[in-house]
């Protein structure tokens, strides 16, 4: 499966079923021919979203089947009033033996009515990610429509018209493709989503009957025809090179007014508007507020899922908002009981979990919120401890994704100072860390200073570093920047931001801190200079590459293998001279 950029002076796209050519083909360079050809061990094309309609459990039952997807994220649904229910999906192209079921849509439009407005309807989150193809494969009845209409949105409201499919009757037709890379605004757009509705012949010819024609001839157009559906996918390529989260205690306790016009609120917004996180985690919601805070997050930030945690110490609660789609939310270690952990007490709130689907990543991303216990005096001291000691046995231990949850993070405050210990404190960070959480330290700064304190802003000087983001080694490894922001210390300002806004929002200041994607495709640019050149593409850390060359594009010989270190650009250098020579990049397991 090829990925990547072809250089040259005309574009090119080929191979049914062996991904995917873009970009400039041939390009006669200092007497030598180079061809870019990256080449991705996953392949080209990606499912952004993927339903096979089979039980999550499996059941040995065809009717009780699911729309959740098998893979990735979206939903989907029913447009027009349409009945569903699920059947057996024997003959499409789902490799299930016993549990195979379909997606079957009955219960169509009167004849000569509700043109194009009965069918299904998915909605995908499609940033970090280039829609190519949906595709599906289809069963459709004899007194059924014949004529069906894909659509698409690019801002969730406005549907226009894309190809028109006639359907075979009682057959399965497996693999039936519409190709997206041509909608304008279908990439990097939460508000994506594409329809499947039945169509007059009229609308669909330009000529004939305005109204439904039957699959068959032999049939007239019935209501009670029948769609059925399987292995639906929306097929992608992810572009989402870097990602950002941050953590932030709100200082929500005791707070009686929670409303989108609270100065606290609004100095909030402008730092989070400014910083632009893809994920956030919140500490400190009022308790009470739970509605309001979700209103509040989407009143400037529409897309985002906004997730707040369980009931805990009736004052305060976690949150949530990511703009990557949010597949699951989960509470761990609610109110415990922390004796096994050395304290005769209960865990103060919970841990909170947020299973994330990342463009590229193979599995999910999980984030995770905390709030640790409290207070410099003996008996929090104690608690914290415990509670530090819960979470790193959850981690080791409880945890059900540990075996398979490479990639994840934990965010919050944990009310210590792993380099400045107060009194009596027990280490509450560093039991966090190590080889049986997976996590690592993590050590953001602000920029101008160089101070790794985030509380208090509303005092005359920070003391103590409290807020951190614990990364597994995965996302440690593809660490691009982190900080700490400060709003009356950041030069240049960004936009927007007030200089008092830090300690108006917050006593705590926030951390950020910006992830490379380490599974991106290699997508390959290359730069002239001299007589030489240089070959580009994007890694994440860690990775291994094995750069080959060709005279023909048949036979390759290896010219190099790297190691690439870091995050960030990789760059092979080339000498062109010689006769005619082609170049391509593998990605090594």
């Amino acid at each position: 499966m090829w990925s990547g950029w072809c250089m040259g002076e005309q574009g090119k796209r080929g191979g049914s079923g062996q991904g995917w050519w873009d970009g400039w083909f041939g390009r006669l360079l200092a007497g030598a021919w180079v061809l870019a050809v990256a080449s991705g061990a996953a392949g080209a094309e990606w499912a952004i979203a993927a339903w096979d309609f089979n039980s999550v459990t499996p059941d040995s039952s065809v009717t009780t089947g699911t729309l959740e997807p098998a893979k990735g994220w979206g939903s989907l649904g029913r447009v027009g009033g349409v009945r569903d229910s699920f059947g057996s999906g024997y003959g499409s192209s789902d490799p299930a033996v016993t549990d195979n079921s379909d997606w079957r849509l009955s219960g169509w439009p009167a004849q000569g009515t509700g043109n194009k407005l009965h069918g299904i309807e998915i909605r995908i989150n499609t940033l970090g990610w280039q829609p190519l193809r949906l595709e599906w494969d289809q069963y459709v009845s004899a007194a059924a429509s014949r004529y069906w209409r894909v659509q698409y949105t690019t801002d969730g409201v406005t549907w226009r018209d894309g190809p028109v499919l006639a359907a075979a009757p009682e057959v399965w037709t497996h693999g039936l493709s519409v190709d997206l890379s041509w909608v304008l605004g279908a990439a990097d757009n939460p508000r994506f989503g594409l329809r499947l509705v039945s169509e007059f012949e009229a609308t669909a010819l330009g000529r004939g009957a305005a109204a439904y024609v039957a699959a068959s001839p032999l049939y007239p157009y019935a209501t009670n025809g029948w769609l059925r559906l399987d292995q639906l996918r929306v097929w992608g390529r992810p572009t989402l090179e870097r990602w950002s989260v941050l953590t932030w205690n709100l200082a929500g306790f005791g707070m009686t007014n929670w409303t989108p016009t609270h100065p606290q609120l609004q100095a909030i917004e402008r730092i989070l508007r400014a910083l632009r996180p893809l994920v956030v985690s919140f500490q400190e919601v009022p308790e009470g507020w739970e509605a309001a805070m979700t209103n509040w997050v989407r009143s400037w930030w529409p897309e985002a899922t906004v997730v707040v945690g369980s009931r805990t110490d009736g004052a305060v609660r976690l949150a949530l908002a990511s703009g990557l789609p949010v597949r699951a939310v989960r509470s761990w270690l609610r109110r415990v009981p922390l004796q096994a952990w050395g304290a005769d007490a209960v865990f103060t709130r919970e841990l909170l979990e947020a299973e994330l689907v990342v463009p590229g990543f193979p599995e999910p991303v999980h984030t995770f919120a905390v709030h640790l216990k409290a207070g410099a005096d003996v008996e929090s001291a104690v608690r914290r401890a415990a509670e530090a000691r819960a979470i790193s046995n959850f981690f080791a231990v409880e945890w059900p994704a540990r075996g398979r949850g490479r990639a994840y993070w934990l965010a919050g405050d944990c009310n210590e100072d792993i380099r400045r210990p107060r009194a009596a404190e027990q280490g509450a960070v560093q039991i966090l860390l190590g080889e049986g959480t997976g996590l690592r330290l993590l050590s953001p700064v602000q920029a101008a200073t160089g101070d790794d304190r985030t509380w208090s802003s509303w005092h005359a000087s920070l003391s103590y570093r409290f807020d951190y983001l614990l990364p597994s080694g995965l996302l440690w490894s593809n660490v691009l920047d982190s900080g700490v922001f400060r709003s009356d210390r950041e030069w240049p300002r960004p936009a927007g931001v007030e200089e008092g806004d830090s300690a108006l929002a917050s006593d705590h200041l926030p951390v950020w801190a910006v992830f490379a994607n380490p599974f991106l495709p290699p997508r390959l640019s290359w730069e002239l200079g001299g007589t030489g050149g240089r070959l580009r593409w994007w890694s994440g850390a860690g990775q291994r590459y094995r750069i080959e060359m060709s005279p023909d594009l048949q036979e390759w010989s290896a010219v190099a293998e790297m190691h690439v270190t870091g995050p960030g650009w990789a760059e092979y250098g080339l000498e062109l001279s010689g006769g005619r020579r082609f170049y391509r990049v593998v990605r090594l397991p």
